[in-house]
Order: C-alpha cells, then structure tokens, then sequence
C-alpha cells in the first residue's frame, strides 16, 4: 500500500526534461524515432502506437513484457532531439500501466524512453503495482513520468487514490516501487490563479477487532437477574 513518507516545500521537487516515441502502426525490436510531420487524422486509431519496450523500463516488471500502444489525433516526432508530441484524446497504455491526456510527450535517450510528461484538465495516471493489490489512480494538470527512475510527478490539482486511501496536494511526488510519495500544497514553479493550500490526506478507519474464540466455545452473554414468579416473598 502507499506509505505516507513526508510534506515538504515544492521549491525542491524540480520537473525533468521531456520528449517521445514514434508512431508506427509496427512493432519494433527498439523504438527509433523517423521523422515526420504533423498528422492529422480522422480516426485516432490511425496512429496505433506499438512497441515492445521489455528493456526500456517503462512499466513495473509484470507490465515490461507487454508491448506499448498510443493512441491520438497527431503525432509530432523529432529524430534529432529525440521527441515525440501526440496531442487529441491520448492514450499510452501497456499492461496494467495507463495515462490518458489531452498531449502527451516523450523524451527518449539512447533509444530508450526516459520521460513521460501529459497535460490534461485533469490528465490520468493509473497502474497494478502488484498482484492482488488495488489499482494506483493518479490525477492531476500535469504529470511527468521519470521512467529511469520510477517517480511520478504530479503538478496542480493533484492526487492519488489506492482504494480508500486518498492524498492530495498541488504537487505530489510519487516513488512508485517503494510505493512512497511526498506531497506540498503548493507547486514548485506556481502560476497565476494556482491553489495555495495544504496537504489532505484520508485514510480508512481502522474498525473494530473481534476477538478469536475456540472453535468449542460460544462468547460470552451476560448474565440475567432471575426472573420473578410475581408471588409474594417469603416471609
């Protein structure tokens, strides 16, 4: 489950660089990144996206194995800098792993995807990170996925759910193998009319704990005064 790490001042939580993949409607050995030109199509699935990405790290392990799709209206992509921007309805999925966002950007290094940054009102970020566990819902304006380094950040109007656990904040970051995060209530680089508030945090009560009895034995009733005959009391 998510473990509550610490609060701390937005100044030190500082957004990475950014970029993405290439549309092809083919899997590849290894993403490489033509380029192309502003694309406009009128079926999103146009530019079905897949990759087998098992060595870039994109997922956890049981999602790494999965091959990665984008969906959009266009695609931008940038050999030389080694981006790509997908904009319209976007969404990246693989395995269990899933953002949805009104632009999508991607940043590649040596051929491997390094960071993953959506805008969306708000843009989605969601994830198993183990069998058996719930579902991690993240939302917020901006998210940016440090895929070497497995962190989330989440940037205006943040939050993340995991089942009745709910954190909130204007910028959360979110360490997600250790399943740890740190959350301000206010972003790092703020903007005019952004919310300057605090941390929320709920979690589920508790409840109350029954106590284990034998198998044998029936729990406890309390005793009853014994009951009157209505008689008069001997004298």
């Amino acid at each position: 489950m998510i473990g509550w790490l610490s609060a701390r001042p937005a100044s030190t939580l500082k957004p990475p660089a950014w970029t993405p993949i290439s549309p092809t409607t083919e899997s590849l050995s290894k993403p490489t990144l033509p380029v192309f030109m502003i694309r406009k199509s009128r079926n999103p699935l146009l530019l079905l996206l897949g990759l087998a990405l098992a060595s870039t790290g994109m997922a956890l392990d049981s999602d790494r194995q999965k091959p990665l799709k984008i969906v959009a209206d266009t695609a931008v992509i940038d050999e030389q800098d080694g981006t790509a921007t997908y904009t319209g309805n976007v969404v990246l999925t693989q395995g269990t792993l899933r953002i949805a966002a009104d632009s999508l950007q991607i940043t590649t290094q040596q051929n491997k995807v390094d960071v993953v940054m959506a805008a969306g009102d708000p843009a989605l970020f969601s994830q198993v990170p183990e069998p058996g566990q719930a579902e991690v819902i993240a939302k917020a304006l901006n998210i940016d996925y440090m895929v070497r380094e497995q962190k989330l950040l989440l940037k205006r109007e943040a939050s993340i759910v995991q089942g009745e656990n709910i954190f909130r904040g204007e910028e959360i970051m979110y360490e997600i193998q250790s399943q740890r995060l740190q959350a301000s209530g206010q972003a790092a680089d703020p903007r005019p009319g952004d919310i300057k508030g605090r941390v929320e945090m709920i979690l589920p009560a508790a409840g109350e704990i029954e106590p284990e009895l034998p198998a044998n034995r029936a729990p406890d009733t309390p005793s009853q005064p014994p009951a009157s005959t209505g008689g008069e009391p001997d004298s």
